[in-house]
């Protein structure tokens, strides 16, 4: 159970009869250290006093967290400041919610008293934001942040429901209302998702990686080795998977930082994700730079030559990896090897960290993209609620940066093996839809199959 407490005065917990021990936890996002009490019968009545420790200030580095992903009625603006005490109490910057149609609870739900500007709302240092998310039995879920309108039917290919609209027109739409358009779940849901056919067509602006539950990474990786760069993104997904360890916030427990500096607006959010300057967590705080340039950033060689890369993983609750990730292909960094350029320190029981730091040469001789995948200590509730894992369910504390290109004598990345499997893809999921797929009339059915045909285009 999470508990809030707003304001600065004593709190009072009610216990049964009888009750010999408790524990309390007390945690606040991610960079404050959390603490775990134990307090017995004789100390019930007494005052208890808990002191949270900021080991590591984002924000003085200009990055703000979000929960980009979040299903919660919001029926009045006039509930919008406990949302705030909230955000307050996880330590988040921004909250965006999200209406749909089925899934954990049937019918509508989620319902927000406003979509995009009409349900915005802000105190100044926080935002919240109002979109919904859109379902397609076959091609996938698409989030759409900060729509102003709803995108019918909302949930679509089943209950006899065509597979129409299509997700690529859903995201240009939205878009083109000043939304931000997203893949939600990395792609990974849906019959046959289509995050492949709407990456290579430009359709979304990001891709959700990581909610409470999952890290989804393989479609991230097979669009940008073909060429295809699109920022990471992170959100809960929040009420579905609620189960939290004693030192998680609730919301937030996964989520994303936006390099936005003083900035606390919708649109300046939207600017940082497109331009790169990203990172996603469930725990660990990771970053990394390249020739001092930091994620977002493209770097260009006039010859192969040597790039020098800084980068770091921290926790107060303990690091088990840390990866240097060129192309999708993952390279282990030692933990602890000094000759390798790594250092590893940790403070004393009473105020540790753990920290991993990277400072590496390495030669490039062809474009490529370079990122830091790291992960920490498991989560031991998520281990216990996850009944059917799939491969891309999660249950570790788990960071991943942005990217940063590094081009070589002006060769784009993606090499013409990546590209031949996208196409190899493209074409069986064409078949697919062609064949398979639930359309209304032969217009909505080309208008599906045109999008293959363009998206196989370019890939030429």
């Amino acid at each position: 159970m999470a508990t809030y407490a707003n304001g600065k005065g004593q709190v009072d917990v009610p216990l049964p009869a009888g009750t010999e021990r408790i524990e309390i936890s007390v945690a606040k996002g991610f960079e404050y250290t959390p603490v775990r009490q134990t307090i017995r019968r004789a100390d019930f009545a007494k005052v208890h006093k808990v002191e949270l420790k900021r080991w590591v200030n984002m924000a003085a580095e200009g990055w703000l967290a979000a929960d980009a992903h979040l299903h919660y009625d919001r029926f009045s603006r006039r509930a919008d400041p406990i949302w705030f005490t909230m955000m307050q109490g996880d330590d988040l910057a921004s909250a965006h919610f999200m209406y749909l149609i089925g899934g954990m609870v049937s019918g509508e739900w989620a319902l927000q008293y406003g979509y995009g500007k009409k349900g915005e709302a802000s105190n100044g240092g926080r935002l919240l934001t109002a979109g919904l998310e859109y379902r397609d039995g076959y091609q996938g879920h698409i989030n759409l942040l900060g729509m102003p309108e709803i995108v019918q039917p909302v949930m679509a290919g089943r209950g006899g429901l065509p597979n129409y609209p299509t997700l690529d027109s859903v995201l240009r739409k939205t878009r083109a209302k000043q939304g931000l358009p997203v893949v939600a779940h990395g792609g990974s849901l849906g019959g046959k998702s289509t995050v492949i056919l709407d990456g290579v067509l430009g359709a979304p602006d990001a891709i959700e990686i990581g909610n409470s539950h999952l890290f989804s990474l393989d479609n991230w990786y097979r669009l940008m080795n073909a060429g295809f760069f699109y920022p990471p993104l992170a959100g809960t997904d929040l009420p579905n998977f609620p189960e939290r360890d004693w030192w998680q916030p609730f919301l937030g427990g996964m989520r994303m930082y936006a390099q936005v500096g003083d900035k606390r607006d919708f649109e300046s959010w939207k600017q940082a994700i497109r331009a790169g300057r990203v990172m996603v967590t469930s725990g660990p705080m990771i970053g990394l730079s390249v020739n001092e340039q930091p994620v977002g950033s493209v770097i260009h060689l006039d010859k192969p030559g040597e790039i020098r890369l800084e980068g770091r993983l921290e926790s107060p609750q303990g690091i088990t990896q840390l990866e240097l990730i060129q192309n999708g292909e993952a390279t282990d960094v030692p933990l602890r090897n000094p000759r390798a350029g790594i250092s590893s320190d940790g403070i004393t029981p009473h105020d540790r960290r753990f920290a991993v730091t990277l400072r590496r040469r390495i030669h490039v001789t062809e474009s490529c993209w370079l990122a830091l995948r790291g992960r920490g200590i498991p989560i031991q509730s998520l281990k216990r609620a996850q009944l059917s894992p799939t491969p891309y369910h999660c249950s570790d504390a788990v960071a991943h940066t942005g990217i940063i290109r590094v081009i070589v004598e002006g060769t784009p990345i993606g090499s013409r093996n990546a590209k031949n499997k996208l196409a190899d893809h493209l074409r069986t999921q064409k078949a697919f839809y062609a064949e398979r797929a639930k359309y209304e009339n032969g217009e909505q059915r080309t208008e599906m199959l045109d999008l293959f045909d363009r998206a196989l285009e370019r890939l030429k």
